[in-house]
């Protein structure tokens, strides 16, 4: 933390064990954990995400139970996998606990592009299949264009290209950039 210019944060993403293996039951002491080991980057700590199942439907319950559980003044972000959850009543629930939903574009699980939550957080897995690589010069503008029409609203956005095979992440990153500065 202390080795990192200013305004940098760190993204992290929540372990396996909380969203996966107890599909976010019993919150309290993996959150707890998880905050302690990372608490070290003080405020440099950024958006954390929360990767929920790809098999996992909508349990409306056991995510309001997690998002009470949630630390306040964190940024928390949640990735649905499974396309019950992409639900106005979900999409409130967690709008309400000032969480944002992730937007993604995993195919057969692609979210809604839309701003749920007092930030926005995009996750580019890979052109046309899973991991699949470069992006499409077209796709990134429109992305660029959907990402300054929420600068402008005043929403911070957060945006992370996955690894692919190709080793196309980073220069996608590169080239979203050079579209939002143009």
């Amino acid at each position: 933390a202390r080795r990192v210019p200013e305004g940098f944060l760190f993204a992290a993403k929540a372990s396996r064990y909380l969203t996966h293996m107890k599909k976010l039951k019993d919150p309290e002491e993996p959150l707890a954990r998880f905050f302690e080991s990372a608490r070290g980057l003080r405020r440099k700590l950024g958006p954390v995400l929360y990767q929920l199942p790809s098999r996992w439907r909508l349990d409306r319950g056991r995510l309001e139970a997690f998002l009470r559980a949630l630390p306040p003044r964190r940024l928390h972000a949640i990735e649905f996998r499974e396309k019950s959850w992409y639900d106005e009543g979900v999409f409130r629930a967690i709008r309400d606990a000032g969480v944002a939903l992730c937007l993604h574009d995993m195919p057969g699980s692609e979210s809604p592009r839309i701003a749920v939550g007092p930030f926005a957080y995009l996750r580019f897995h890979g052109s046309g299949a899973r991991y699949g690589g470069r992006y499409p010069s077209a796709s990134l503008s429109r992305w660029a264009a959907w990402i300054r029409e929420r600068v402008a609203e005043g929403i911070d956005v957060y945006a992370y290209f996955n690894n692919d095979a190709g080793g196309h992440a980073p220069r996608d990153a590169l080239r979203l950039r050079k579209r939002l500065e143009a």
